[in-house]
């Protein structure tokens, strides 16, 4: 009976360590098998100053995808971990690509600036003015009057502080907030990348960015445009 039991652990135990073997040797091969045919979880990335975003490589195992070796085309505007986490450092475009073995994946990012307090928005809307207000529309005003029901040119907003087109396309911006009689002037930084008008219609000409700069008085407010191919 002890020489049974004997051969009957044996036997178990080599069956154990076979089925071992056979899994350990599955992983190795997955791990060693080249990778072919990978992508990234994005096309393109438009990140703030000081956000971060991580990448994900689809199409290979997760024993594949953890040798990837990342890289920044600028690290002075976005830099990349081993991880795949993107930071954005500065504005700017660079293009972050991953390799594993010989095959590559890369996907373009573009560092805008980051968004002051004043200029961000809830839903697509625009944030209304901080301040005291007062009845029927009217906002207080700083150092001069006017009638009831008028709004002073600091409560200006713009509907938009950030645009991203495709060239020969067009858009129209808009501002609110403004008294009566008060009169928009509409001006842009790179007229070789954007044009606008008087009516804040904007018209993309080539890739590239400007700043469009509306003023109403004293008061200036600004719109980043960016114009992809």
């Amino acid at each position: 009976m002890k020489v049974k039991s004997i051969f009957r652990a044996m036997a178990i135990m080599t069956a154990i360590l076979a089925v071992n073997i056979n899994v350990h040797a599955q992983n190795v091969g997955a791990a060693n098998q080249p990778a072919t045919g990978f992508t990234l979880n994005a096309r393109s990335l438009t990140l703030e100053v000081g956000a971060t975003h991580t990448l994900r490589i689809s199409g290979l195992a997760d024993a594949q995808a953890a040798k990837a070796t990342w890289e920044s085309s600028n690290k002075e505007v976005a830099s990349v971990d081993r991880a795949g986490t993107v930071t954005a450092l500065k504005e700017g475009k660079a293009t972050i690509t991953a390799t594993v073995d010989r095959e590559k994946a890369s996907i373009d990012v573009t560092v805008t600036p980051k968004m002051s307090k004043d200029d961000q928005r809830t839903d697509g809307k625009e944030v209304k003015p901080t301040g005291d207000t007062r009845a029927a529309g009217e906002v207080k005003p700083t150092g001069d009057t006017r009638a009831a029901g008028d709004v002073r040119a600091s409560a200006m907003t713009l509907s938009d502080t950030k645009v991203e087109l495709k060239a020969r396309s067009t858009r129209t911006l808009s501002v609110a907030g403004l008294a009566a009689g008060e009169k928009a002037v509409w001006e842009s930084s790179n007229k070789d990348v954007v044009t606008v008008d008087q009516t804040g219609k904007l018209t993309a000409l080539k890739a590239g960015r400007a700043t469009i700069t509306v003023t109403v008085g004293a008061e200036k407010r600004t719109c980043d445009v960016i114009v992809n191919k």
